[in-house]
């Protein structure tokens, strides 16, 4: 039904002259706006819980010095402040440390709340318009301004509602597996896709279409995506991974063909109504 190489000429294509320094545009503000959300967040926001002290067993730790001397917190305290002292020395440091690793996971958890926000009302809008933006300009009417659509034509609630059903459902399924995550993820992918050109369709209808076009389309999804892998690796090398910027473009614009052409199987088979998503053929030059 579809090439990879049918997809990346099209994409191309749509890219041609001006178009893509604009999409260059586009790519480096949604970099800068998607490092604000939880994209940008490291490691497990729960690691620390593991690195509180328990109390006895660091008064009893001990450890050995090449020499064979055994060493423990509580030997180390009664050489410094005395016998007498040491129990009351060690509780202090237990507390000290036990408070800071208790400040350090609450301040963790505040950061994890505010990007979780920050990706829900900010993030996940820009990327939906996004999407808009290179919907356009594969009709050369791309604008920049077409990033804060989500935000001026009256749908910003249900676009972050929509997308926050669509990252809850994929994080369930996520719960019980990672492959069945993966595999939910691959089913929603049209999501953001679909509510970007008309986010007026009830939420359950968006995930119906994407569900039923993706069936049959997820593997070969994959294997698109892992044909940038080569691209992405040299990317990832250039200076604070600025390729990307210059990358994602040719990304995007290879997403938007698949799009479109997952809009022409839904129309032949039914799956979408008149009306419901404009569909149009690509009249791109291909080879």
């Amino acid at each position: 039904m579809w090439t990879r190489k049918e997809l990346k000429t099209k994409a191309k294509h749509a890219l041609s002259g001006y178009r893509y320094w604009w999409a260059v545009v586009v790519s480096g503000i949604i970099a800068f706006i998607s490092t604000l959300g939880l994209n940008s967040a490291s490691g497990n926001v729960f690691l620390p819980l593991s690195g509180i002290i328990n109390a006895d067993k660091l008064r009893d730790a001990q450890g050995q010095l090449p020499d064979g001397t055994t060493l423990s917190l509580k030997s180390i305290f009664e050489t410094l402040v005395g016998k007498s002292n040491a129990d009351d020395a060690v509780q202090l440091v237990i507390l000290s440390v036990t408070i800071f690793f208790t400040v350090y996971l609450l301040v963790l958890v505040c950061i994890f709340i505010v990007k979780t926000l920050i990706q829900l009302f900010l993030v996940n809008p820009f990327l939906v318009s996004k999407n808009l933006f290179y919907v356009n300009n594969r009709n050369a009417m791309g604008k920049v301004r077409d990033l804060v659509t989500s935000f001026t034509r009256g749908s910003y609630s249900t676009i972050v509602k929509t997308m926050f059903m669509r990252d809850l459902y994929v994080g369930l399924w996520s719960l019980l597996l990672i492959i069945p995550g993966i595999i939910k993820s691959y089913s929603y992918f049209l999501v953001p896709y679909i509510i970007a050109e008309n986010p007026s369709l009830p939420l359950s209808r968006v995930f119906e279409i994407s569900k039923k076009t993706m069936k049959g389309q997820k593997l070969d999804l994959f294997v698109l995506q892992l044909s940038f892998l080569g691209w992405m690796i040299l990317a990832s090398a250039t200076f604070f991974g600025l390729g990307f910027v210059f990358l994602d473009p040719y990304m995007e614009a290879t997403y938007i063909e698949f799009y479109e052409t997952m809009k022409l199987k839904a129309s032949a088979e039914n799956i979408i109504k008149e009306g419901e998503l404009p569909v149009t053929v690509s009249t791109a030059a291909e080879g």
